[in-house]
């Protein structure tokens, strides 16, 4: 797995120091060393900034003029005019269906909304409009508005906020309560029929690296496009599964959930070979295989 990735350009801005410390702020980073290099980047371009930066017109739009103009109207509608934006490609191999992302940033340089753009013509589901968890505290973006538009899908949300962050790393009773609250507020999601009667709802990427900590000491919890139905507990299954404490965990279970987190790992089983089949980059191959190590020591310890 990619440990830091600078994959952000910039549109819409001049050089600016703040601009530049958020490019490399909502860039990813995991682990000690990628935390390391991402806050060496940050100090580098708060001193040089037009090294992490390039002027609007030096990077073509990665989608036509109406559809960005059609994204930036609606923003402000809801939000208030952007001044510009920082894109961030997302790895084609672990997200295909997602074109771009765009934070979108107000006169002040602060975050204004987040736009997710698909490759897809489907409106997209109308997810949980909530802005905490309430065992926790943790918080979630809230989901402003969806959309088509010239064939893509568009999702708008609020923005976390500005500056670094770092990962946060829960313990199984913290975890649990994160589950808890994620099926109050979730079960807005429309129920098919074809879904099973004891399934509930996820968040669908509940792992360490889509929990942040910014320094107001608040605590977002991102990436919950993916929320649906699924076994129950699918979403403690999958925290274990990414957590670098997993087996440690996956022991520290109850036995009582045995038969549920079978279900739940099987699931997960399950998508993970879906994911891999074809041609995938070696990283993504070696991160499936570690998750099913953690997933067969889960199923062992019911």
């Amino acid at each position: 797995m990619k440990q830091f990735s600078l994959r952000s350009r910039v549109v819409g801005h001049p050089s600016s120091k703040a601009v530049a410390r958020q490019m490399v702020a909502m860039c990813p980073a995991n682990g000690r060393r990628g935390l390391a290099l991402q806050r060496m980047a940050y100090r580098i371009v708060r001193a040089v900034p037009s090294l992490g930066l390039r002027s609007a017109g030096s990077w073509p739009l990665p989608i036509s003029p109406e559809s960005w103009a059609a994204i930036e109207a609606r923003i402000r509608d809801v939000r208030g005019p952007a001044a510009g934006a920082v894109l961030w490609h997302l790895p084609p191999a672990d997200q295909p269906q997602v074109k771009f992302g765009a934070l979108f940033l107000d006169s002040a340089d602060l975050p204004l909304a987040f736009a997710r753009v698909l490759l897809t013509r489907d409106v997209p589901r109308l997810a949980p409009r909530v802005a905490e968890g309430g065992r926790t505290g943790i918080r979630w973006p809230m989901r402003l508005e969806e959309f088509c538009h010239d064939g893509l899908s568009v999702e708008l949300s609020t923005a976390t906020p500005a500056g670094l962050h770092v990962p946060v790393h829960l313990g199984l009773r913290a975890v649990t309560d994160l589950c808890a609250d994620i099926d109050d507020a979730f079960g807005v999601l429309e129920r098919h029929a074809y879904v099973p009667d004891n399934w509930t709802p996820m968040h669908g990427d509940l792992a360490h690296w889509n929990l942040r900590r910014y320094r107001t000491g608040d605590i977002h919890l991102l990436d919950w496009e993916g929320s649906d139905w699924a076994p129950p507990h699918a979403d403690l299954a999958r925290f274990i599964m990414t957590a670098p404490n997993g087996r440690q965990l996956a022991a520290g279970l109850p036995k009582a959930l045995g038969p549920e987190l079978e279900e739940a790992a099987l699931f997960w089983l399950d998508r993970g070979a879906k994911a891999a089949e074809g041609e995938v980059p070696a990283w993504v191959e070696r991160k499936h295989a570690d998750q099913a190590a953690v997933l067969s020591d889960l199923l062992a310890a019911t």
